[in-house]
């Protein structure tokens, strides 16, 4: 019996011992492994973030047009020569010839910075408002924007430039592919004139004379960086190729769904400023319910309001239903079923096009074509078929943001801007403002000399649209 209770405990004191060294083992694989680990990321952040360790003036003096950036200009350039090596050497024969249409102004003539601010005040906006100014600046984009459009997009038949009147002082303005179009020649209320506001002159770009039925429409500080066809913005199989945010409106307030307004019901909880006081739904009370609750929260900027009130807008005319933010990027318009729309929301779009500055109760016409287009396709109105595309899903589109910040983090910035440019392939480089003060003289002469750079070792070769 003792022996038998011995061989017992000599069983379990060496399964336990095995248990422990199997432990150990596991524990030391793990520490390797976290070893190893940070050792690759400690090589890693050596090369990737040397530039904290070096003196300023050395990163400054390097700049980004050193030999290293060019270089790296030119991998961008010979790896972009090598894709879509079919699609360059097969060019597709197309029945219908297609435009493009620019909006543009000069932000940083005196001239319309004066015109502006004036606005502003007659506007009796704060001070603070008047930062919308900086989206007006000038970065000298339009340029290698054409650039691009002329080395990825060389089936483009003519290019509509729409401005105030302004003309860039390098464009070739005796080349016949490419027009000036001032607002005076396409608004037919020339009491809404002059326009500050983009949503006001997109109302009216349909109306330019000579413009193909189908015509793609962009702002300048967006730049292809991969050769497209037709085909990436329709094809008769898969109808209008839709490029959206993966972003829906969901709510316009803490309580209220915006599919909930303007959807027959009465509600409580969406009787507030941020969602139109339910639009139509509680017209028939007297006395609006109170809602149990504040919406300080959600009292968007004029872009996300004009975004919600076309949504409202669309949900009154087809019915709520869930609905994605449009991508910024180029978009291809058809003149007719725009023309189609417009009529559809007159008085709306009227309203639209008499705003001289931004705000909520306007319609934001990409987001209400888009949506019209999945509309007409849902109800298989005139064939129209429609196909979503998520930019950020499919890596199509890289983001550039332009902010306050310093110098030197604005030079890494295009370092890696050019690194993700080699490893995704987009289709579209932009450039997003989102400054946060005004701007000084000095601080946008350095950003547009170090854009301006970056730009053109992107797109070193003179265009057909600029003056020798």
């Amino acid at each position: 019996m003792v022996r038998l209770n011995k061989c017992c405990y000599s069983r379990i004191f060496i399964r336990r011992m095995f248990i422990v060294h199997m432990c150990l083992r596991r524990f030391h694989n793990a520490l390797f492994g976290l070893l190893v680990g940070l050792f690759c990321l400690t090589i890693y952040n050596k090369q990737s973030n040397s530039w904290d360790a070096r003196d300023n003036r050395e990163l400054l003096s390097e700049e980004i047009d050193s030999p290293e950036s060019y270089t790296s200009g030119r991998k961008f350039q010979e790896l972009n020569d090598r894709i879509d090596i079919y699609q360059s050497t097969q060019q597709p024969n197309y029945e219908e010839e297609v435009d493009m249409v620019y909006t543009w102004v000069n932000g940083s003539d005196p001239e319309f910075k004066r015109n502006f601010e004036q606005l502003m005040k007659k506007e009796a906006k704060s001070k603070s408002d008047i930062l919308a100014l900086n989206r007006y600046n000038d970065w000298g984009t339009l340029k290698y924007s054409l650039r691009s459009v002329e080395k990825f997009l060389p089936w483009i038949r003519q290019i509509f430039i729409v401005t105030n009147g302004q003309i860039p002082y390098w464009l070739a303005m005796n080349n016949p592919k490419i027009s000036v179009v001032v607002h005076e020649e396409i608004f037919e209320n020339k009491s809404h004139l002059p326009a500050f506001t983009s949503p006001a002159i997109e109302c009216h770009i349909h109306k330019i004379h000579g413009l193909s039925k189908r015509f793609i429409y962009m702002n300048d500080d967006i730049i292809f960086t991969k050769k497209m066809q037709f085909s990436d913005f329709y094809t008769e199989k898969e109808g209008h190729k839709l490029r959206f945010i993966q972003e829906r409106l969901e709510h316009c307030n803490a309580l209220c769904p915006a599919n909930n307004v303007n959807n027959g019901i009465c509600e409580v909880n969406c009787t507030t400023a941020s969602c139109e006081f339910d639009g139509d739904d509680c017209k028939r009370f007297k006395e609006l319910p109170e809602y149990p609750g504040t919406d300080k929260d959600f009292m968007y900027d004029s872009w996300g309001g004009s975004l919600r009130h076309t949504h409202f807008l669309l949900n009154k005319a087809f019915g709520p239903q869930d609905r994605y933010i449009p991508e910024h990027a180029a978009i291809l318009l058809d003149k007719d079923i725009f023309g189609d729309l417009i009529k559809r929301f007159r008085e709306d779009w009227d309203i639209t096009s008499s705003s001289k500055v931004r705000q909520h109760l306007t319609i934001q016409p990409e987001f209400a074509y888009y949506n019209y287009l999945i509309f007409l396709g849902q109800s298989r109105a005139n064939g129209v078929k429609t196909t979503t595309i998520w930019t950020k899903k499919n890596a199509e589109k890289i983001d550039f943001i332009m902010d306050n910040r310093g110098r030197i983090e604005r030079l890494m910035q295009y370092k890696w801007c050019k690194r993700e440019m080699l490893l995704k392939q987009p289709k579209f480089l932009v450039f997003s403002d989102h400054f946060n003060r005004m701007l000084y003289d000095a601080e946008k002469s350095e950003i547009q000399d170090s854009l301006k750079r970056f730009l053109q070792n992107m797109f070193p070769k003179t265009s057909e649209f600029e003056l020798k």
